[in-house]
């Protein structure tokens, strides 16, 4: 299936994915609150924030499972010369996979469980590559 890329490459990727959803959900989230603040809970300016708000943790929340459904490459993997592969074909995998690999990541206590899988198995899979039937392998 290929190369795979560095220790520090992966985990750097998986630092840099986590960092994009939370922005893409605390700066507006940040924004609401301090409105709120200044404004109440009542009139129109609350309820058009109150549906960007709900909007951003959507837009959030998709990226955060399919970011890797386009040619197996999120937006760290493109820039970090990495992509996602089915562990049997060596394509990229779709959107159930990118699915699959990340719902296990949103249980608080596996983040760090993820980490280390990454840094110790030989193949640098973590438990939902795992479930995905997936590796990841460097983009040449």
């Amino acid at each position: 299936y290929g190369e795979l890329p560095s220790i520090l490459s992966r985990i750097l990727a998986f630092v840099i994915d986590r960092t994009i959803v939370i922005l893409i959900i605390a700066v507006p989230a940040a924004i609401f609150t301090a409105v709120m603040e200044q404004t109440g809970r009542t009139g129109a300016v609350y309820y058009i924030l109150l549906v960007f708000m709900i909007g951003f943790i959507l837009i959030g929340a998709v990226y955060s499972y399919s970011r890797d459904m386009i040619g197996g490459k999120s937006i760290a993997r493109r820039l970090l010369k990495q992509k996602v592969v089915d562990i049997s074909t060596g394509k990229p995998i779709g959107g159930w996979r990118s699915f699959k690999r990340e719902i296990i990541i949103h249980f608080a206590p596996l983040i760090l469980i993820e980490l280390i899988l990454i840094s110790t198995n030989k193949d640098r899979r973590r438990m939902g590559d795992n479930w995905a039937k997936s590796i990841v392998v460097k983009d040449i």
